[in-house]
């Protein structure tokens, strides 16, 4: 493409004074003149003149043959590629080719929502931490969030393995995705007092998750700790809404806010507890 030959049939003909230096060309394509320099190297775009001082000049249709390769380029397709192709196109042969190419932007497209979903889901959870007030328990209104809820755990008196219901909920949660973050999820305040470190169930915070942590007035304490160590936060929470008349009226939702992922030490990971409260009938 743009080789040493003029061509009468590219609109009227290439004479010498309508030839375009270098970096008039570069300049009316935005093409910086070291990529263009490139793009004669590997024969891609080959000016029509190269002066005895080395420089080069364009002819005006080449403004247009310069279209090709930024479509292509724009289409995520290598040079390379876009040199063996440029030979032999049609727009049959061109059709197919944006049609693969497409379906590859689409997978990949998909794939990077997806890493921007876990990254918003990470940022949130750190921007929650890094302003909580840690001593203090709280009441506040928080939004809904899409949850993906796992199996009822199955945790025997004589057999406490963490892990292996933890492994269990990767496993058998239908669509869950290991980059998001675990919570466990408590039936109700009484199970968390009892037995602080089983959750009822695993979930996952997934903002494409079929459940869902409802909207509302929560109670909510934060702890520091290795995974499952509560201290005694499950009975200041409870003695706060003693005091203040909140009753509970639903399950109690953990989740770190800050874990492995920002902290390099497990006895520094920071907890959040969330439960649903109303006030207290007079």
């Amino acid at each position: 493409m743009g080789g040493a030959k003029a061509d009468d049939s590219r609109g009227g003909g290439t004479s010498a004074r309508s030839l375009l230096p270098a970096r008039e060309f570069s300049r009316i394509t935005n093409i910086p003149i070291s990529t263009l320099r490139y793009y004669d190297d590997i024969g891609l775009l080959v000016p029509v003149l190269r002066a005895e001082n080395g420089y080069r000049y364009y002819a005006p249709h080449q403004i247009v043959a310069v279209k090709f390769i930024l479509v292509l380029i724009d289409c995520g397709l290598p040079l390379k590629t876009i040199s063996e192709f440029e030979a032999n196109r049609t727009p049959k042969s061109l059709a197919l080719f944006l049609h693969n190419q497409r379906l590859q932007m689409d997978r990949e497209m998909k794939r990077i929502l997806g890493d921007r979903a876990v990254m918003d889901v990470v940022l949130n959870l750190l921007t929650v931490g890094l302003v909580a007030d840690e001593d203090a328990i709280t009441v506040e209104q928080m939004p809904a969030m899409p949850i993906r809820v796992g199996v009822a755990n199955d945790f025997k008196a004589d057999d406490y393995l963490f892990y292996r219901e933890y492994i269990r909920f990767l496993q058998e949660t239908p669509q869950v995705n290991f980059s998001y973050p675990v919570g466990g999820l408590f039936t109700d305040m009484a199970r968390w007092r009892s037995a602080s470190s089983q959750p009822s169930h695993f979930f996952s915070i997934d903002p494409e998750g079929k459940d869902e942590k409802p909207a509302g007035t929560y109670l909510v304490g934060y702890i520091r700790g290795y995974y499952g160590q509560t201290d005694d936060l499950p009975e200041r929470m409870a003695a706060y809404a003693k005091m203040h008349r909140w009753e509970f009226c639903g399950p109690v939702y953990n989740i770190y806010v800050q874990s492995e992922i920002s902290v390099k030490d497990p006895d520094r990971y920071l907890m959040q507890a969330s439960v649903p409260v109303v006030k207290a009938q007079i």
